[in-house]
């Protein structure tokens, strides 16, 4: 049965005080580094102005990123908080508005989620002087560095930690997303004799496993963050 759909720009309502509040509830603690501006000295030697340099720079950036990520956790949480039934049949129009809104913030949440991580692997590799040409900074090659164990041991295990957010992330950017239904049409050759054209379903992953998913991730990066400082205190580079 066709349903007609009336929707203003004026349904659109951006989350109140109290939905704030509320989504952020399950936010985790997340801060930058906090690193000195170093202003030019000719009595610091060039590399050292050009590491510290650095680091404050890309520290800024990581607090842009990070106010945006929960900028997009909050949207992403306050739609489905409004309500997003399971049953279409049972919607109304400020269902199908959070459901779109979702939709589309729960994509730039993990938008923003593997570039503060990629944020962070840029620190990384200036603070412990892996060498790497930006570019060229990213998971694989920090860890075939070797160049500090302790701290190639928090990039395995927060990389492994977030494999599922950063699936999810990748196929949304790269190939047919996870959150959508797959009704795309393929080929069963199991039978030695013939190859069969079959259609098949494979169901989204679920709004509230994506609410999950967001959940754990975010208590992953703050974990990662706060080793990442205890250590660099107790290298003091």
């Amino acid at each position: 049965m066709n349903k007609t759909i009336n929707i203003s720009s004026e349904d659109f309502k951006y989350p109140s005080t109290d939905e704030r509040i509320n989504a952020l509830k399950s936010y985790p603690e997340l801060s930058y580094f906090d690193f000195e501006f170093q202003p030019f000295s000719f009595t610091i030697l060039p590399t050292d102005q050009h590491k510290k340099n650095h680091l404050f720079w890309w520290d800024k950036c990581l607090r842009s990123k990070l106010e945006k990520l929960q900028a997009s956790y909050v949207y992403t949480k306050t739609h489905y908080e409004r309500g997003i039934p399971e049953d279409e049949e049972n919607f109304t129009n400020t269902n199908y508005i959070n459901r779109t809104q979702f939709d589309f913030y729960i994509e730039v949440f993990y938008y923003y989620f593997i570039s503060t991580r990629d944020i962070l692997f840029q620190i990384v590799n200036i603070y412990y002087d892996f060498g790497l040409k930006e570019r060229g900074v990213n998971y694989k090659n920090l860890i075939q560095e070797k160049v500090n164990k302790e701290v190639i041991d928090l990039l395995d295990k927060f990389n492994k930690n977030i494999s599922d957010s950063s699936e999810i992330r990748n196929s949304i950017t790269h190939r047919y997303p996870l959150n959508h239904d797959d009704c795309r049409t393929e080929f069963d050759d199991r039978s030695e004799d013939y190859i069969y054209l079959t259609f098949k379903t494979k169901k989204a992953i679920s709004r509230l496993e994506l609410i999950e998913d967001m959940n754990r991730s975010l208590t992953h990066l703050s974990e990662f963050v706060n080793q990442l400082k205890k250590n660099m205190k107790k290298a003091n580079l």
